[in-house]
């Protein structure tokens, strides 16, 4: 990105980042409980899409769909255990 040093002199501007090793590990470990209550109350919504790991390589370069995430699952028979009568991706749903 590229940006005018004009536009960081005329205006209240902050660039601010965080990446690996910025919050400490023992600071995640800490919320995750709490997290983890919140997303299981359904206060935060979380859409997963689950695809198995066998097809790793075509899903690897799809795009992803803005507000999905893809989770990578030992194989299809896992997904089916999980979510029994649950349509499959590319199945068509079960009567």
């Amino acid at each position: 990105m590229e940006l005018p040093s004009v536009a960081l002199r005329s205006a209240n501007f902050r660039v601010q980042g965080s990446g690996q090793g910025s919050v400490p590990g023992q600071a995640y470990l800490a919320e995750l409980p709490s997290l983890a209550a919140e997303i299981t109350a359904g206060m935060i919504a979380l859409k997963a899409t689950m695809m198995p790991l066998a097809d790793v390589e075509q899903v690897w370069s799809r795009a992803e769909v803005p507000g999905e995430r893809t989770v990578l699952v030992p194989s299809a028979a896992w997904i089916r255990s999980q979510h029994p009568g649950r349509p499959q991706t590319g199945e068509k749903p079960r009567r």
